[in-house]
């Protein structure tokens, strides 16, 4: 999942807040059922935050959480994100399957 919803009844919600308490970096994970695997997804940090470690601290501690209840955590991201592929390869994610759209 690269999008989730706030509505999904699935899903459950980290953040990191700056030293104002202002949200600066979210990640969402959605698993249905006990002992399925987590899927990441609206991973996102304030633009003018970026840089700073939130996206790979952030999505580091919902891939301990996942891996604490599953044996594997997923997530997707847009081919084209650069920036967002070397973060989670840092964290030990690797490609396993790519999609193409059409527009």
């Amino acid at each position: 999942l690269a999008e989730m919803s706030p509505e999904d009844p699935w899903a459950r919600w980290w953040g990191w807040r700056d030293p104002d308490g202002a949200l600066r970096g979210v990640v969402g994970a959605r698993q249905v059922e006990p002992g399925t695997p987590w899927a990441l997804g609206s991973i996102a940090t304030d633009p003018a935050w970026r840089g700073h470690g939130i996206a790979a601290a952030t999505t580091a501690v919902v891939t301990r959480a996942g891996l604490a209840e599953a044996d594997w955590v997923t997530l997707g991201m847009y081919a084209d994100n650069d920036a967002a592929r070397r973060v989670y390869s840092r964290l030990g994610y690797a490609v396993v399957q790519e999609f193409e759209s059409r527009h």
